[in-house]
């Protein structure tokens, strides 16, 4: 009887999976392809602006090479800059308004920013072409900009460049708003912007930021390339760790040590990292997803209530999705000691979290004290946290339209929801709407991932053409 039982429910277990694989359909779009030609090659001016090296002012930029980049972008945006009106801001961003004719229409917002990361001295035998040279070579653009983020705010005006030659008209009135400290917060930037845009349009229809790329081989189960929007991005947290040590002579050292005290600490977050979640935004990248997999593949995610252990396992093998199941945190800086035989009176050590929806400053403070679990060690919140974003909605008609553009001009891609793991300058337009959406389409392998800040930064001067036809086909979709 047991064994009829258990035969039985088994059975059961199966049909349930069965039939929740059966019904997963696929979310998928099949517009028809619009080719948008365009009327020149846009790839030199990304080039030239490239060239001035817009560093943040906190990591050593100066306002005239600012100035010489949007001289560079007038020159080469005629019909922008006599059309558009560019409104005060910051005095190293800028801010352009196309005034719609239909007043009734809630106004949208593309964000961008024009400051890059430095490029290390000691890194430039490892570039292929130097960072701020701006080389085209071998099917590629070449520098610091070129993924993150100059090609977004060069390919935004050339689209509008484009439309206009067109007299292309929006129903609703845009704005282009380029940030010129997103690299280190973008409090004197995009928070600025902001303010000012929240006292003249206090609720935007959407805004689209820099985000997901095109990926490949970097969603588990999926063959195919994948556009990833992120409809949210995690927090940001700095924890600082410090000791107190009563030093002395290194030829007579104590049991422990500022550095050791503070090295334990340090291992013993290491091997204590946050639970792992599914949270919304992740769970509904795989129901987008899932219906393109094979049928075991589609059964596993059809059915998370049963199998979401194994998915938690198989997402923690790789950092890259190991960042959007957990709240994680490493060690950036380190100090302690002044001179090779004397014991450091104190060692401090900064670590970086990034927070996963849900989480909190407050939170994730208490569970580092939990683990760290030693009064020798001082544990603290650095200022300026920042909570996760919202998840914004993927029905409605922003997201739909911001799908099917992507499917009319990409239609080798399938499109997902993402989680993003990054931070960027959206959250401070976070009050102004629900709908923000960060997506930057850009292919990239697993390797070009490092890429970003790193090494021999780049993007193919064919995803860069498609970068703007892809802003000319959304902005005709999202504005007429």
């Amino acid at each position: 009887m047991v064994k009829k039982i258990t035969g039985f429910g088994i059975v059961v277990l199966l049909a349930v999976m069965a039939v929740n694989t059966a019904t997963l359909t696929s979310k998928q779009m099949h517009p028809v392809t619009i080719a948008s030609p365009l009327t020149r090659d846009y790839s030199p001016v990304l080039s030239a602006a490239i060239r001035w090296r817009t560093l943040a002012p906190d990591a050593g930029g100066t306002e005239e090479n600012f100035q010489h980049l949007y001289q560079l972008l007038q020159t080469s945006f005629p019909l922008v800059h006599r059309d558009l009106t560019t409104t005060s801001a910051p005095a190293m961003s800028r801010l352009y308004r196309w005034q719609g004719h239909d007043s009734g229409m809630a106004a949208g917002l593309f964000a961008a920013h024009v400051d890059v990361v430095p490029a290390p001295e000691n890194t430039a035998p490892a570039w292929t072409h130097p960072p701020f040279a701006g080389i085209i070579d071998g099917g590629y653009l070449w520098g610091r900009g070129s993924m993150d983020d100059k090609a977004g705010v060069v390919a935004l005006l050339a689209a509008t460049e484009e439309l206009l030659q067109e007299n292309f008209s929006p129903a609703r009135t845009l704005y282009f708003a380029f940030g010129h400290d997103e690299e280190t917060g973008g409090y004197e930037g995009a928070k600025l912007i902001a303010q000012q845009l929240a006292r003249h349009e206090p609720s935007l229809a959407f805004v689209i930021d820099e985000g997901g790329p095109i990926v490949s081989g970097v969603v588990p189960g999926v063959d195919q390339a994948v556009a990833l929007v992120g409809i949210t991005e995690k927090g940001y947290a700095n924890i600082q760790l410090q000791v107190h040590h009563s030093g002395g002579h290194a030829s007579m050292p104590p049991p422990d040590s500022a550095i050791s005290t503070l090295s334990q600490a340090l291992v013993n977050l290491e091997n204590h990292p946050a639970a792992s979640h599914l949270n919304p935004a992740v769970q509904q990248m795989f129901m987008y997803l899932a219906p393109e997999m094979n049928w075991l593949k589609r059964a596993v995610f059809a059915n998370l209530w049963l199998t979401k252990p194994l998915v938690l396992k198989l997402l923690a093998a790789k950092p890259s999705s190991n960042a959007v199941i957990r709240t994680t945190g490493v060690a950036t800086l380190i100090t302690g000691g002044t001179k090779e035989n004397v014991l450091p009176t104190s060692a401090t050590a900064t670590l970086n979290y990034r927070l996963l929806p849900g989480d909190t400053p407050e939170a994730l403070l208490a569970r580092i004290e939990e683990t760290v679990d030693n009064k020798a060690v001082a544990v603290s919140l650095l200022p300026s946290p920042q909570l996760p974003a919202a998840v914004s909605p993927t029905n409605g008609t922003i997201f739909p339209r911001l799908q099917r553009t992507i499917h009319e001009i990409y239609p080798e891609v399938l499109v997902a929801p993402y989680q993003l793991v990054a931070i960027t300058d959206s959250r401070h337009y976070r009050q102004l709407t629900d709908n923000i959406y960060r997506f930057r389409p850009q292919f990239m392998g697993a390797q070009d991932l490092d890429r970003i800040h790193g090494v021999d930064e780049r993007i193919s001067i064919e995803d860069f053409d498609r970068l703007i036809r892809f802003y000319k086909r959304f902005i005709i979709n999202i504005a007429s």
